[in-house]
């Protein structure tokens, strides 16, 4: 949630999704595929939260970016916007 009340001069809000597949297993275009879908999709649930959607009507020129990333292990493997 941005703190726009404590700073006035933040352009943006970030809703971030975190998605992770253990080291031990295999990496596939199948797998991937789900992940980045469970992904979009829980972004999509956070983009319709009420209290947010009240913080963005407020903050007109206040942008809403939903970011997700898809991590390997350690290896960070994948980023997308919506």
């Amino acid at each position: 949630e941005p703190f726009w009340e404590k700073n006035k001069e933040i352009r943006y809000g970030y809703l971030i999704e975190l998605k992770y597949i253990s080291r031990g297993e295999k990496i596939s275009r199948d797998l991937l595929s789900q992940k980045r879908e469970e992904a979009e999709k829980q972004l999509r649930v956070y983009m319709e939260d009420e209290k947010i959607k009240r913080k963005f009507a407020v903050r007109k020129e206040g942008k809403l970016k939903a970011i997700y990333l898809i991590w390997h292990g350690w290896e960070l493997i994948e980023t997308g916007e919506l």
